[in-house]
């Protein structure tokens, strides 16, 4: 897959990062980078609580995931 399949590089870039199935996998995957990224011991020391706060938006992201597919 090439970026010309998704993107008409003759047109701006900015209304067609705004399509709502990339608003989505961008959402889905900030959520997955920032459970990953606080999935350490220390990161969970370091954020307390608040880390299971934080890792219950999963279930928020596995929502995202068909939401896409079903878009795209």
């Amino acid at each position: 897959m090439s970026v010309r399949e998704f993107f008409d590089l003759s047109l701006p870039l900015l209304p067609q990062f705004t399509r709502i199935t990339i608003v989505l996998d961008l959402l889905t995957t900030l959520v997955f980078v920032a459970t990953l990224a606080t999935s350490t011991d220390r990161a969970q020391r370091e954020l307390g609580a608040n880390w299971k706060r934080l890792h219950q938006l999963v279930w928020f992201a596995v929502s995202l995931s068909p939401a896409h597919v079903l878009l795209a």
